[in-house]
């Protein structure tokens, strides 16, 4: 983890994330958007594995009773590549809970769908045997979910493949003997 960066993490988390090698959620950087899509959702990318930011609360510097159950959550993790966070905003559309869990799910199967386009499965392993792995963290904010409910399937999944093509193997691709920490 970067110590030098602005976060107020409380100490506990602070020696996880250097025992376990994971970033803050401000290691994220934003992929260029698309013009077509930068109305329903931004994409963001670390080479590193990065907390989800749904934890921040539990992660603060004032440390809450479950910090520890959210820590616990990262360390079979660890054996993943890939980690893929999807977070759907209410405030946007106003849509009732179903609709973004559903939003979730559907945004979830399109990343996989397209990493299994691309020669990788759900976790970032290269499906061909040629022992490439996909090594960091992926982060899609969803803004209108009523929107990205009503796009068809495959369009979504085209979207993400590309995104996968000219971004994820290009700067997360790693060779056979990297070896995930």
């Amino acid at each position: 983890m970067n110590p030098n960066a602005n976060v107020d993490l409380s100490d506990t988390v602070m020696l996880f994330a250097r025992k376990y090698q994971i970033a803050s959620w401000f290691d994220l950087k934003p992929i260029p958007r698309d013009p077509r899509w930068k109305e329903l959702m931004t994409l963001h990318l670390s080479s590193r594995h990065a907390f989800s930011v749904n934890h921040a609360p539990f992660f603060s510097y004032f440390e809450q009773p479950l910090t520890h159950k959210y820590l616990a959550r990262y360390v079979p993790m660890k054996s993943i590549p890939l980690w893929i966070w999807v977070h759907v905003f209410a405030m946007a559309d106003g849509c009732p809970a179903i609709v973004r869990s559903g939003c979730t799910r559907k945004i979830t199967a399109a990343v996989r769908s397209a990493l299994r386009k691309n020669g990788y499965d759900r976790h970032g392993w290269a499906s061909d045997g040629s022992g490439k792995v996909l090594q960091g963290t992926l982060k899609v904010n969803a803004y209108k979910t009523k929107d990205i409910m009503k796009l068809p399937f495959p369009e979504l999944v085209g979207f993400f493949s590309r995104t996968v093509q000219k971004t994820l193997i290009p700067r997360l691709s790693k060779p056979v003997f990297y070896k995930v920490k």
